[in-house]
């Protein structure tokens, strides 16, 4: 019956404080209040995020369609704020993915146009952009995994901070599931 008090107060979206609560009841319910409501908030716009950036076409616009969802200033979702980094790193990744592609065609473009021509400075030319294209895309490759750790790692801490605060509920409903039972 105890676990079924506490789990019946893990499910209340918003717990009243009272005038006789103690103080650290009160600081644990209006954790519990701000808790809830940043997660419920992180619930209903997750998949807005997630949406915006695997649509838009570029950076720039999925970040300005997604300043009114989060907001900018400093009481902002934290786990929003952090969803969105996480999405905007990926967007990033897509990004550079796709310039490796197009450079590829160019760069086989470029290779093709270079064999037909029998001018040996124009074939140099020609041979020489073929050479940036590839540069680049090393350059862009290596800079597809950094992005990709940084993914990972920052996917990874946002898990963790996840639990950590699922871990903080617990003991926020502990310590008011106590105080009730007094």
């Amino acid at each position: 019956m105890k676990h079924l008090k506490k789990y019946q107060l893990f499910l209340r979206e918003n717990f009243d404080i009272q005038d006789t609560d103690k103080e650290d009841v009160k600081m644990s319910k209006e954790k519990m209040n701000d808790i809830n409501k940043e997660i419920e908030d992180y619930k209903s716009k997750k998949s807005q995020i997630e949406s915006i950036y695997k649509k838009s076409k570029t950076l720039e616009e999925a970040e300005e369609l997604i300043k009114p969802i989060i907001g900018d200033d400093e009481n902002s979702n934290k786990f929003l704020i952090e969803l969105s980094t996480i999405c905007r790193i990926e967007k990033e990744i897509e990004v550079l993915h796709k310039e490796i592609v197009d450079d590829k065609i160019r760069s086989d473009d470029m290779r093709s146009e270079a064999s037909l021509v029998k001018d040996s400075t124009t074939k140099a030319t020609a041979m020489g952009k073929v050479t940036d294209i590839q540069n680049r895309i090393a350059e862009k490759n290596k800079k597809i995994l950094d992005k990709s750790k940084e993914f990972e790692d920052l996917n990874k801490n946002h898990i963790k901070k996840m639990q950590d605060m699922r871990k903080n509920i617990e003991e926020y409903i502990k310590k008011i599931s106590d105080s009730e039972q007094k």
